[in-house]
């Protein structure tokens, strides 16, 4: 999934961190994290066709910002 920090990764060579759904807010749902990449979910707003949890790459300074990272997903749903 293109992500808001795809550039950071381009043209800094940053390590990003994907970032689920669950791992952002998890009391989302009752699952692993480990298990948000093959959730099958279809009543989650945060799932993407019933194949798995939403999910962006952040940057470390992106991720440190909640802000941001809540922007990115609250973003996802009005756009859904």
């Amino acid at each position: 999934m293109m992500s808001l920090c795809d550039g950071c990764s381009t043209l800094f060579k940053e390590q990003l961190e994907i970032v689920t759904a669950k791992k952002w807010q998890p009391h989302l749902c009752n699952i692993s994290e480990a298990a948000a990449s093959t959730c099958t979910n279809t009543t989650c707003d945060y799932n993407l066709a019933a194949e798995c949890c939403v999910e962006y790459m952040f940057c470390h300074s992106c991720l440190s910002n909640k802000a941001l990272v809540d922007a990115k997903f609250n973003d996802f749903l009005m756009n859904k």
